[in-house]
């Protein structure tokens, strides 16, 4: 019977190669891997993933019915050196930094059992078996044996943070006619002086193979290549190393002195065609640099760093799971788990997670509302609660295993890599390995679950109910600022109003109330640089109440052009609130540049209530006595005729501060013209938005001062001209300007995304234009919701470190009247929340 039902599936099953995406560690619908009790499937169709819940869906979806199973368990060991194989493979050397490096793992080892399995009725076979077809045991091999996509991505964003330059010797690169070829077979290759058959390097212009310099770990090698360079005078400098050759590239150094590093060289298929290698045919049958790289500090001592606070008593339970590091993701996790901490994104995503997931894309990794909703689950229900089981050696028991009666240590937790690679994809930031701003991130999220849920509205609603009271996800922290503009000379005003989803505080040091203690803890620490452990360091105490002052006093404008009587002089602006969030994000601005433009944190104490009452600040708009601004008025066919355009003084200054012209124009745009502080306060929030250094939108200014609705905004000839010459027309790429907001690199992937229905698209954008012309002032309702202006503290993201490229984020919540910390993996409930010396906080409105 099995026999009849592998030979009938057979045509289904595809054997990957390298370059194929293969999701073998985790399944698209769950956080379920190896590791869990029943194991994961592995579909041998499509090479994705499906825990024991979902194979069954997406065999009735697909009807490809043979998968492999893998089953990991993890085993105690007795010996004191384990090749820890299963630890997760960090993608840069942090020291003293989570990520990277696991935190407090015992040693164990690692018991892995394959099956092959059969759908619809389950049947398994043990693997290895030798009677299977060759094209399904080509098919498990090759899926058993692929780097799979985390791998892959950890070993691209390693690569990345090594930032490789091109030699400047690979261009004019000299070949020597010396009629050697090398031999396409790898058992050919060996060290031309020692015979060594391992870590060989080519020489590019000679063709001389020898063998590496010995690495870090005692890894074999003479540094024969190295001496051959010395010994033909230097002049070649380029190798290769052989094993590492594939179609997408290789490992090159360059042993030139004003180099010695990893190069990249552009021409080298041509190089090595020289010798006789082509390119396009290679497979990789040793570890690139990189890869030793990370697999040598994956046992460094660093591995074995442990963090503070050991007493604290673990949480367990739904709300108390843990997200694994990945790599520097600590700030991703930080804010995440805040946001999952809100009632509404709960029942968004984790009550609806079943339909999110039924109707995901065929590559749910690439669908973002299905992996709100997989996170969701993660993190709320009791599906990853407990922690992976340990077993121990039991040579009575049927596979050799028991349950280990040691306790197990490990929290709950799930590894949020899908989650991560698409929240991140297409940003030169959230994409890479590095560390990131949280509240960077917090606004990236934000702005991409925002054209998530627009795109998927439908998936959404499931009533003509819900249809009505639907809220975006960002609705819920989105408030409307209103500026008040003074002109000195006429006494007249000017109101404007613009959207924001994040208060900014600047922190005020001389309105720190212990400044004589500060003052006085400094001299001692200056006349004895090292202090006992018992006395405490004294930071500048700020209170909340100057950081709102500030940024609520007014302001004193220079440099500004009266509408009235067109002389340039002084004005007065005064910012406050025109709406109150449901929600309203709060960042403490501890970081900020020097004037030798070096990162620098503000080391101060700035405790936050846990309730705020924020009534004070909010906007009256004009008031009676006030009398408005005349509308600018300008000569025929000037610029500003076309939109707010922005003020040349302003934009000269930014660039003579080495900003591009482009971003200094939509800072100048963004600002409304007030001032080049303004503006550059404005670059330096907004300076890694992909978009920065596109050409700016133009937009309408209405009479109260704000923008003009979508539908009547005109973009920049700049930005149309760019993508008609990709080959659209005026109207697709209006359309497409149209649908992302103006940017310029989301319209072209906007484009592109909709090629094979591109009118269509089109025809949707400008009917939904045509919509939201008659459903404006509804639609600024439900994207600004006002409500009273008290709050309760919900959370906040710590930062430890220098500056925000570096250290480590943890999150405090409230839960049950108590503070919980996220700390990565742990959870644990906090014994004293460090509410002084949060970098973004998150605040409820109250319940009244």
């Amino acid at each position: 019977m099995a026999n009849d039902l592998i030979r009938d599936g057979m045509k289904s099953v595809r054997v990957p190669t390298r370059n194929d995406r293969v999701y073998k560690n985790e399944c698209m619908f769950s956080f379920d891997t190896p590791e869990s009790p029943t194991g994961l499937f592995t579909s041998l169709t499509t090479w994705q993933s499906f825990g024991a819940d979902f194979v069954d869906r997406d065999y009735e979806k697909h009807k490809n019915p043979i998968y492999l199973k893998q089953v990991w368990k993890r085993v105690a060991s007795t010996e004191k050196d384990v090749d820890m194989t299963d630890k997760p493979v960090p993608t840069k050397m942090a020291i003293g930094v989570e990520g990277g490096f696991d935190l407090e793992k015992k040693p164990f080892e690692k018991h892995v059992s394959n099956y092959l399995v059969v759908l619809p009725s389950r049947q398994e076979i043990k693997l290895p078996n030798e009677q299977l077809p060759s094209i399904i045991t080509m098919a498990i091999d090759a899926v058993l044996k692929h780097d799979g996509v985390e791998r892959a991505a950890q070993v691209a964003a390693a690569w990345e943070e090594e930032d490789r330059k091109e030699s400047k010797y690979a261009r004019d690169l000299p070949q020597i006619d010396n009629g050697i070829k090398i031999s396409p077979d790898p058992r050919q290759w060996q060290c031309e002086e020692s015979g060594m058959t391992e870590n060989l390097w080519l020489n590019l212009s000679t063709g001389h193979i020898g063998s590496g310099r010995k690495l870090w770990a005692g890894m074999g090698g003479t540094g024969a290549a190295l001496k051959h360079y010395e010994e033909t005078g230097r002049k070649y400098p380029l190798v290769v190393k052989l094993g590492t050759i594939t179609p997408q590239g290789a490992d090159v150094f360059s042993y030139a002195s004003d180099e010695n590093d990893m190069v990249i060289d552009p021409l080298l298929a041509d190089h090595l065609a020289h010798w006789g290698i082509n390119m396009q045919k290679q497979t990789k049958t040793e570890k690139t640099i990189t890869e030793m790289q990370i697999d040598i500090n994956n046992t460094h001592e660093w591995s074995k760093i442990t963090e503070s606070g050991s007493n604290l008593v673990p949480m367990h339970g739904p709300g108390y799971v843990g997200l694994e590091n990945l790599g520097n993701s600590c700030y991703m996790a930080s804010v995440m788990q805040l946001m999952f901490s809100i009632p509404e994104i709960e029942s968004r995503f984790k009550d609806h997670a079943i339909d999110l997931l039924e109707t995901a894309m065929d590559d749910t990794s690439e669908d973002l509302l299905a992996m709100m909703a997989k996170m969701a689950v993660g993190l709320l229900s009791d599906r990853y609660v407990k922690p992976i089981p340990l077993y121990e050696r039991d040579p009575v028991s049927s596979d050799g295993l028991r349950i280990s009666l040691s306790p197990s240590e490990q929290h709950g937790k799930i590894r949020p890599f899908m989650f991560k690679t698409l929240i991140g994809k297409g940003h030169p930031e959230f994409s890479s390995s590095r560390q990131q701003d949280a509240s960077e991130f917090f606004q990236h999220f934000l702005d991409k679950i925002t054209r998530a849920e627009r795109a998927g509205l439908k998936r959404l609603l499931r009533s003509p109910e819900t249809a009505e009271t639907f809220v975006q996800t960002s609705a819920l922290f989105s408030f409307q600022v209103e500026e008040r503009i003074e002109d000195v000379q006429t006494r007249k005003v000017r109101y404007i109003s613009r959207s924001e989803n994040l208060l900014s505080l600047s922190i005020d040091t001389s309105a720190a109330v212990n400044i004589a203690q500060f003052q006085e803890f400094e001299e001692q620490r200056k006349k004895k640089p090292k202090l006992d452990d018992d006395v405490e360091p004294v930071k500048l105490q700020v209170p909340l109440s100057a950081c709102l002052d500030m940024y609520s006093q007014s302001e004193v404008v220079e440099n500004f052009k009266s509408p009235e009587t067109g002389d340039r002089g002084h004005a007065l602006k005064r910012t406050r609130f025109k709406t109150f969030p449901e929600y309203l994000a709060i960042n403490l601005k501890r970081y900020y540049l020097a004037e030798d433009w070096t990162p620098k944190k503000l080391d101060v104490s700035v405790p936050m209530p846990a309730e705020l009452d924020l009534s004070a600040l909010r906007g009256t708009g004009l008031v009676d006595g006030e009398v408005l601004m005349p509308e600018d008025h300008v000569a025929q066919g000037d610029e500003e005729t076309q939109g707010i355009a922005p003020d040349p003084a302003i934009v000269s200054q930014l660039v003579a501060m080495g900003f591009s012209e482009n971003g200094s124009k939509r800072a100048a745009i963004a600002t409304n013209n007030v001032s080049a502080e303004a503006s550059m306060e404005w670059v330096f929030a907004h300076m890694e938005d992909p978009d920065f250094n596109d050409p700016p939108v133009l937009q309408h200014p209405t009479p109260n001062g704000s923008s003009a609705s979508t539908d009547k905004t005109e973009f920049s000839p700049e930005a149309i001209i760019s993508l008609t010459t990709m080959g659209f027309n005026d109207s697709q790429a209006k359309a497409a300007l149209r649908a992302t907001g103006g940017s310029l690199e989301r319209a072209a992937d906007w484009l592109f995304c909709h090629a094979d229905d591109l009118n269509a698209a089109v025809s949707e954008v400008e009917a939904t234009a045509g919509t939201e012309r008659g459903e404006r002032e509804d639609s600024d309702k439900i994207s600004h919701i006002d409500g009273t202006p008290k709050y309760e503290l919900l959370g906040f993201a710590s930062h430890l470190g220098s500056n925000t490229s570096c250290g480590h984020y943890v999150a405090h919540i409230k839960k049950d009247s108590h503070f919980v910390l996220y700390n990565d993996e742990k959870v644990a409930l906090s014994q004293n929340p460090p509410t002084d010396l949060g970098f973004l906080y998150i605040y409820r409105r109250k319940r009244i």
